[in-house]
C-alpha cells in the first residue's frame, strides 16, 4: 500500500468500456480522434413495389411496404400500403376493388383501412395515392405466408367479386436498409433522408447501454411536421426494445435542406445476444376505436458492436430529453485520508447543442474488481444553473474505503436520477439512494488501479483548477524548516492566483505531506481573512509537524479542495474529505543564511537595512541599536502573516553577550510604535523608517571584553519559539554600517 503515492510522474491511461458499430470508413469524432462508426453517402432510394397487379390500360395496384409487428395483448398486426396509379384521363374510384389477405393454410384474415384514409375514394387522371391497411393475425404467421388477393366489385356475378391478381411477398423480402446507406422515405408528407451516424454500447452489469447517432434531412419542398415516431431495437431473436428519443417530437418541423439530429438511447439486458441488432422507425397511427399501431417507417442493421479502449481525456455523449452532452472522464485517483483512503473521480460535462440546457441530476458509484460496491457522493464546485451552448462544468466522484484495501479495477458507472415516482432503471445496486426517483446508467469507465498516481509536477510549476467561478492557479513558491526544541515545523509557501474577473476567495483546502514511503502528515492551512482581486494573488502557509530528522527534499505537497458532507466546505467547516488533488514535488530549501543586509526577502516582505550603528553608556550599561530601514510588500499578494515575527539579534562575537528584539509585521500588528519600544510591540511599518532599540543591562560592560565584532542575526519567526535564521552579518561595534 505505502507505493501508491512513490511514482509521481507516471503517465496516466483509462480504458472505458464503449462499443461501436460499423464497419464503414471513418469520420472524425469531437476529440479529432478517429471513430470507424461513420456511414457511407449512400441512399437507398424509397423501398420497392413488393408486386403489381392491372386494373386495366397502364393503371396499376401496386403493395408496398408490408411489415409484421406484435400487438398490444396477442397475435401480430400486418400493415400494408396499396398504391393506386391512375395514368389514364379518367380518375379512378377506389371503392371499386379490395383486397383480400389469406394465410398459406387458407386461413382469411379481415382487412381494415386506417382511419385517415378512411375517406379517400377518388384518384384524379394522372396520379398516384396510397391506401394504408392492417390486419391481426396470429402468432404464428410470418409474411412470407400471406398472399394479397384483389377483387373488383362486380354485381353481375354470384359473389359479386371478380378476381383481377394476387401477390404473394418473396421469402427475401426486408425493410432492412444495409450497413453504411440512408433509407428514403416519406415522413409528415415530405422526402426524408435517413441514416445511422454512428453507435456506441457501453454495459454494466446487467444490461448494454447503447446510442445510436441518427439523423433525419428533408430533401423535399416544404417543411415537414413530424408524425408520432416510435424508434425501436430489435433483437436477432426478434425481441423490441423501445428507445428513448432526444432531439425530437411530433411536434418538430424539420425545413428543406435541414438535417437533423437524433440520439437514442436504451437499456437491453446483457443476456441478450449482442449480434443482430437492427434499428426500426415506425409511426404511431390511430386505428380509431382508441387503439393506435405502429407501422414501419424504414428499419436498418446495426453492424456488431466492438469493444474500445478509451484514454482520458476523449469525448463521447449522452442524451436525455433536454437534449444531448459531451461527457469526459479527466482523472480517476486514490488519495490518502486520515485512516482511510479516498476514491475521487473528475468528470467533464459539455453543453454540444445548439441552445442552452439544464445540468442533469447525476449520480453513480465505484466497483471494485466487480466485487464490492462503494457509494459514491457527487459534488459540484461550480457556480453554474444551466449549460450555455459549448460551456464545460465538472463534477466530481466521491468515495471512501479502508486505506489498507487492496483492489486491482475500479470501474465509475455514470448515472442521471430522474424525479420520478418510477421504479429504478435496471442495473443499478440498490436502486435509489435517496429516495423518490429513477435511476439511468449512462456511461461505464474502467480503470486499473496501478495507475491511479496523483502526478506531481515539478519545483515551480502551475496547476489549475477550472471550475467556474473558482478558477485559480496554485504553484510552490518556497519551503522553510523552523527548529524548535521538541520538533521542527515545516512550512510550505503556496501562492494562489486568482483567474476569475470578480473578487474571490480562495477555497478552503486540504493538506498532506507524503514522504516516498507513503507515510502521510496532515498540514494546517493559514485562513485569509479578505478576498483575492482579479488577476490578484494570495499566499497560504502550509505547516506541519515532522519528526526531528526528516527530508522534505523528496516528499511531495498533496493540495485538494475541501469537502464537508458532500458539499464544498466554507470556512468554518471541518472537512470530512477533499477532491481536484494537486501534486507538487517540494522545491530545494535555502538552508544557509544571506549577509545581505539591504535585500532580505521573506515573500511577499522585502526588508532592507542601513546606517546600523551602537552606541554605549558604559556607566549606566545602557545600549542604543538603532538603524533605519525601508520594509516592502507586494500589494497584489494576500496574505494571513498574524503571530510571524521578524526577528533581530545582535551577539557579541565571544558568545558572553546576545539579546534579541521581536518586530511585528504590519499586517499582524497589534500596536502602533514605527518601530519604538513598546512592551514587545514593536511592528515593521511600510516605507522608509527608524527604528531603535534600547537595552539595559549594568554588567553590560563586563560582558564585552573585546568591544571588536558582533553579529547581527534576522530571523523570521513563524510562532513563539519557531525561528529561521535568513540573514546574518558581521558588523563592528559603535561603527555606523551602511
Amino acid at each position: 500500500m505505502k507505493q501508491r503515492w512513490k511514482y509521481p510522474f507516471a503517465v496516466m491511461t483509462l480504458a472505458a468500456v464503449l462499443t461501436t458499430g460499423t464497419a464503414m470508413p471513418s469520420h472524425v469524432m469531437a476529440d479529432g480522434a478517429k471513430d470507424t462508426t461513420a456511414i457511407e453517402e449512400v441512399v437507398a432510394g424509397e423501398l420497392p413495389s413488393i408486386g403489381s397487379i392491372s386494373i386495366g390500360g397502364s393503371n396499376t395496384i401496386e403493395l408496398k411496404q408490408a411489415s409484421l409487428s406484435n400487438a398490444a395483448e396477442s397475435g401480430r398486426i400486418v400493415t400494408f400500403t396499396l398504391t393506386v396509379n391512375n395514368q389514364g384521363n379518367n380518375e379512378i374510384q377506389f371503392i371499386d376493388y379490395w383486397v383480400r389477405l389469406k394465410s398459406s393454410s387458407g386461413t382469411s384474415f379481415p382487412v381494415t383501412l386506417f382511419a385517415a384514409d378512411k375517406d379517400k375514394n377518388r384518384i384524379p387522371a394522372k396520379s398516384s395515392m396510397d391506401f394504408r391497411f392492417y390486419a391481426k393475425v396470429n402468432d404464428k404467421t410470418n409474411l412470407e405466408d400471406l398472399s394479397f388477393n384483389f377483387i373488383q366489385w362486380d354485381f353481375s356475378r354470384s359473389d359479386f367479386e371478380k378476381p383481377i391478381g394476387s401477390i404473394a411477398i418473396p421469402k427475401d423480402y426486408s425493410l432492412l436498409t444495409a450497413v453504411g446507406s440512408k433509407r428514403m422515405a416519406t415522413i409528415g408528407n415530405e422526402p426524408m433522408k435517413n441514416g445511422i451516424k454512428r453507435v456506441s454500447v457501453s454495459k454494466n452489469d446487467t444490461h448494454f447501454l447503447p446510442t445510436i447517432y441518427f439523423e433525419m434531412e428533408n430533401t423535399g419542398k416544404r417543411g415537414a411536421k413530424l408524425p408520432e415516431l416510435q424508434f425501436n431495437l430489435r433483437t436477432a431473436e426478434g425481441l423490441l426494445y423501445p428507445l428513448n428519443v432526444s432531439g425530437i417530437d411530433k411536434e418538430t418541423v424539420i425545413n428543406p435542406l435541414v438535417k437533423k439530429e437524433v440520439t437514442l438511447t436504451g437499456s437491453i439486458p446483457i443476456d441478450v445476444n449482442e449480434s443482430g441488432w437492427q434499428l426500426q422507425i415506425a409511426e404511431t397511427v390511430d386505428l380509431g376505436n382508441n387503439q393506435t399501431v405502429q407501422v414501419p417507417i424504414a428499419e436498418f442493421i446495426l453492424p456488431d458492436s466492438t469493444k474500445e479502449e478509451v484514454s482520458v481525456g476523449r469525448d463521447y455523449e449522452f442524451s436525455n430529453e433536454d437534449g444531448t452532452y459531451g461527457i469526459r472522464l479527466e482523472e480517476l485517483k486514490r488519495l490518502p485520508w486520515e485512516d482511510e483512503d479516498l476514491l475521487t473521480a473528475q468528470v467533464t460535462l459539455k453543453n454540444n447543442g445548439t441552445q442552452s440546457l439544464s445540468i442533469p441530476n447525476l449520480t453513480g458509484y465505484f466497483k471494485l474488481d466487480d466485487a464490492v460496491t462503494v457509494d459514491a457522493t457527487i459534488i459540484r464546485g461550480d457556480k453554474v444553473i444551466g449549460l450555455q451552448p459549448g460551456q464545460e462544468i465538472t463534477v466530481q466522484y466521491l468515495g471512501k474505503i479502508p486505506y489498507t484495501y487492496d483492489f486491482s479495477d475500479v470501474k465509475l458507472y455514470v448515472q442521471e436520477k430522474k424525479e420520478t415516482s418510477q421504479q429504478p432503471a435496471p442495473g443499478v445496486p440498490g436502486g435509489d439512494n435517496s429516495g423518490g426517483g429513477k435511476v439511468e446508467d449512462l456511461i461505464q469507465f474502467v480503470h486499473n488501479s496501478d495507475m491511479m498516481v496523483v502526478p506531481a509536477v515539478g519545483s515551480g510549476q502551475k496547476q489549475k483548477i477550472d471550475d467556474v467561478g473558482r478558477k485559480a492557479q496554485y504553484s510552490v513558491r518556497e519551503v522553510h524548516t523552523f527548529t524548535g526544541k521538541t520538533g521542527n515545523i515545516v512550512v510550505a509557501l503556496v501562492e494562489v492566483e486568482n483567474l476569475e474577473k470578480r473578487f474571490n476567495e480562495v477555497s478552503k483546502l486540504v493538506a498532506h505531506f507524503v514522504n516516498p514511503d507513503g507515510e502521510v502528515y496532515p498540514l494546517n492551512i493559514s485562513e485569509l481573512k479578505s478576498k483575492v482581486s482579479p488577476g490578484g494573488k494570495a499566499l497560504l502557509h502550509l505547516s506541519g509537524v515532522l519528526p526531528q530528522g526528516a527530508e522534505t527534499n523528496d516528499m511531495q505537497l498533496f493540495i485538494g479542495q475541501a469537502v464537508k458532507e458532500g458539499k464544498l466546505a466554507g470556512k468554518e467547516d471541518v472537512p470530512d474529505a477533499y477532491i481536484q488533488p494537486l501534486a507538487f514535488a517540494l522545491p530545494l530549501e535555502k538552508s544557509e543564511p544571506s549577509d545581505d543586509l539591504r535585500n532580505i526577502e521573506f515573500f511577499p516582505y522585502t526588508l532592507s537595512m542601513k546606517n546600523i550603528g551602537t552606541t554605549m553608556n558604559f556607566l549606566s550599561g545602557d545600549l542604543k541599536f538603532s538603524f533605519d530601514y525601508e520594509f516592502g510588500k507586494d500589494i497584489l499578494v494576500v496574505s494571513n502573516t498574524e503571530n510571524h515575527k521578524l526577528v533581530i539579534e545582535i551577539e557579541d562575537s565571544d558568545g558572553k553577550f546576545q539579546h534579541a528584539q521581536e518586530f511585528s509585521l504590519e499586517s499582524s500588528a497589534e500596536s502602533g510604535g514605527g518601530g519604538q519600544p513598546g512592551g514587545g510591540g514593536n511592528t515593521l511599518q511600510l516605507g522608509s523608517h527608524t527604528a531603535v532599540v534600547n537595552i539595559n543591562d549594568p554588567e553590560l560592560v563586563f560582558k564585552l571584553e573585546s568591544l571588536d565584532k558582533y553579529k547581527l542575526n534576522v530571523y523570521y519567526q513563524f510562532q513563539p519559539g519557531q525561528r529561521k535564521l535568513i540573514t546574518s552579518k558581521e558588523l563592528k561595534w559603535f561603527y555606523t554600517a551602511d
